[in-house]
């Protein structure tokens, strides 16, 4: 289909009266097609460009957590390997299985909350990052290896920076 035709047609249906009149129109579902698909992408792209690049790779990686990660863990993945940690404490089989639900859970509330830059998401993101460096130090000081005291060091670090961002960005999250 010639693209100047395209974006007339794109246009004629964007009012609904229009599309009822369009729909006798061989091409139409191609072109609600079209429309629906560039609508979804100019959402995205306008959404993406509220924030700052950190704070659209978490909402990038909670989303990859929510709807890919976390339902294969729970549904798929073996229980003799799965594995959870909380608190410094490695969960395995059960335990692993029964604790990724509230995993899940925070995966699921983060990505709307930054999606929709939630203001009751900056204190518990904040909070909830500094437990990750908490835990990640406590879980390699528990593992009694001085090479992963160290690596749980650096990544605790890394953490305690993020969540410390998390908390001084408190001005962007204003719905």
């Amino acid at each position: 289909m010639n693209p100047l035709k395209s974006e007339r047609l794109i246009s004629f249906l964007s009012t609904s009266t229009m599309r009822k009149q369009a729909k006798n129109n061989p091409n139409y579902r191609e072109i609600s097609s079209q429309v629906t698909k560039m609508s979804a992408l100019n959402l995205v792209k306008s959404n993406l460009q509220i924030r700052s690049w950190w704070l659209n790779a978490i909402l990038i990686f909670c989303a990859f957590m929510t709807f890919i990660y976390m339902p294969w863990d729970i549904f798929i993945k073996p229980l003799a390997e799965d594995q959870e940690v909380w608190f410094g404490y490695m969960f395995t089989d059960w335990g692993a299985k029964i604790t990724a639900f509230p995993h899940w859970m925070i995966y699921g509330a983060g990505m709307y909350g930054l999606w929709a830059m939630k203001s009751w998401l900056h204190p518990w993101a904040a909070l909830y990052i500094f437990q990750i460096a908490f835990s990640m130090f406590l879980w390699s000081f528990l593992s009694g290896d001085n090479t992963g005291l160290m690596a749980g060091a650096a990544i605790s670090v890394m953490f305690l920076f993020l969540a410390y961002k998390f908390w001084t960005s408190k001005s962007v999250f204003k719905n």
